[in-house]
């Protein structure tokens, strides 16, 4: 017994080494949503250099902040499927966690653009992992409950929402896209046990 708890306490750490380096790894990218994709019959890597020039375009005629591309580039997520109307994400790799942060930052300022395409359809987001995904979903799922329950009646809204409410006032840009529920497979549980453990370490 003792040896098959020691072997699980093994398998928890190295979880959590790795639930950190991919947390930090992701702090230097970014995630383009409503870019255009380029309908090209050239290689993977000549379409990875059109997003970049494109997501190059669009931070120099809108924002301030300047990007700053790894050698890593960027490339889109997903498989294009021959129906698909809306253009797939757009990973960006940064050189740095501040460089990233500096986009998304402001990110709101696509909101302004003259561009009607990008004021309405472009977004920069910070790369979350799945479970903050869903974390940052039910984070909007909750602030809605508590605008409408302010708009629908005089009572105050319930303690479990105000609590998870009050917990990102401040923490999440308001220019975050909307996000479906993440659907969590059995290595995602896993996750979940050490959530507590990773969340502690950055406090």
């Amino acid at each position: 017994m003792v040896q098959s708890g020691t072997t699980t306490d093994i398998k928890l750490s190295m979880e959590v080494h790795r639930t950190l380096a991919d947390k930090n790894r992701r702090k230097c990218n970014v995630i383009v949503s409503g870019l255009p994709e380029v309908q090209t019959q050239d290689s993977a890597t000549d379409c990875d250099n059109d997003d970049m020039e494109q997501f190059v375009r669009l931070c120099e005629e809108n924002l301030s902040t300047k990007p700053a591309p790894s050698h890593l580039g960027c490339r889109r997520l997903g498989t294009l499927r021959p129906d698909q109307k809306q253009p797939r994400k757009l990973l960006v790799h940064l050189t740095s966690e501040s460089a990233a942060s500096g986009l998304v930052s402001e990110a709101y300022k696509l909101r302004r653009s003259t561009d009607q395409e990008v004021a309405n359809k472009v977004f920069i987001n910070p790369d979350l992992s799945p479970a903050e995904l869903q974390l940052a979903y039910e984070r909007r799922q909750a602030r809605r409950e508590l605008r409408k329950t302010r708009l629908t009646s005089n009572h105050p809204p319930s303690e479990s929402t105000s609590a998870i409410v009050s917990t990102v006032n401040g923490a999440e840009s308001s220019d975050v896209a909307q996000s479906v529920p993440v659907q969590h497979s059995d290595s995602d549980r896993t996750g979940n046990r050490i959530r507590t453990v990773v969340n502690s370490s950055f406090q």
